[in-house]
């Protein structure tokens, strides 16, 4: 473990660039009618998303331009049935690998969401309850799109995100509890040490040689104010990635950086739903978490416990060496 040095690095990461809105060809999110053709389209994770419900504070109205079917008649093969992590909770969860190249994901409770092999349409299935509630939307926003995100080589990290003057985004994993969204809520709440919360929870990525974070995504714990606002870049240059430690017997913020094997493991323990990932599906997901590797500064950062430190984690993740 070193210290870090008491000395600002400035560093310049570009916007990365991107494509024009295509609402044309959105990736299609069935949640409430599988039959509706009336919705709104949105911008998540650098796609375009259209969805029979809104899924963000500025989701515009628009009417579906073709109706894909639901990639139902095919054998399945099982993948992964365990627990999950939902809205900071626990559940089981299932996942189904078919013939036809989809996935099917089931929740503990019977609610399925069946996701096209190109990751371009999830229908959600009628569950325990026909009747629509808010978790429909929670689970959606998990596991299925997750698994379709990854489909179209997009790879959703539960991991909060904050930017510096750069621009430039630092992702923050850790265990559901181990303080990624406390420190994204300390810097919204202290700009003074120079840094911006862009994500809250969950930040999709791209990965490989040029690693990109896409913070155009619904953080369901956050007010509308509070989230990335609509009109910043969709696709910013992914600076790091820091594993959190919070350590009460630590008296100052310590930072090592990972070893480029370390650095994979731990971009593939961040990445939400991996388990679900077919044999296939999990080789390019490796592959772009070793190229990202190469590319990508990934570190281990041990911080004192306790709401009082919090401004000194903040100004040592502010100063992170290259």
């Amino acid at each position: 473990m070193t210290r870090l040095p008491p000395r600002p690095i400035a560093r310049i990461v570009p916007a990365v660039p991107t494509v024009p809105l295509v609402p044309l060809v959105p990736i299609v999110l069935h949640l409430d009618r599988e039959s509706a053709n009336h919705g709104f389209l949105q911008r998540l994770a650098g796609e375009n998303v259209w969805c029979d419900l809104p899924l963000t504070h500025d989701a515009a109205a628009s009417d579906l331009q073709y109706r894909p079917q639901p990639p139902r008649d095919q054998s399945w093969t099982p993948i992964y049935d365990g627990p999950g992590l939902l809205a900071g909770g626990v559940e089981r969860i299932r996942s189904e690998r078919g013939d036809a190249g989809g996935y099917r994901v089931t929740h503990q409770e019977g609610e399925t969401f069946l996701v096209a092999a190109d990751g371009g349409t999830i229908h959600r299935l009628a569950g325990s309850s026909d009747e629509f509630a808010f978790t429909h939307i929670t689970r959606a926003l998990g596991a299925p799109l997750a698994v379709a995100f990854a489909l179209r080589d997009i790879y959703l990290l539960h991991a909060s995100g904050l930017s510096g003057a750069d621009g430039a985004v630092i992702a923050l994993s850790a265990e559901s509890g181990g303080g990624k969204s406390t420190l994204a809520a300390a810097a919204a709440a202290s700009p003074q040490h120079g840094l911006t919360r862009v994500a809250d929870d969950q930040l999709p990525v791209r990965l490989g040689r040029s690693p990109a974070a896409l913070p155009h995504f619904p953080q369901l714990k956050l007010q509308p104010d509070d989230q990335y606002p609509a009109g910043q870049a969709p696709a910013v240059g992914l600076r790091a990635l820091v594993e959190l430690e919070v350590d009460a017997g630590c008296s100052a913020p310590e930072i090592s950086r990972e070893s480029p094997p370390s650095a994979i493991q731990a971009l593939v323990r961040a990445t939400v739903a991996a388990k679900l990932f077919d044999r296939e599906l999990l080789a390019r997901h490796f592959n772009a978490c070793a190229s990202a590797a190469l590319a990508l500064a990934v570190y281990r950062f041990r911080y004192p416990y306790g709401l009082d430190r919090l401004g000194e984690a903040l100004s040592a993740l502010a100063r992170l060496p290259d």
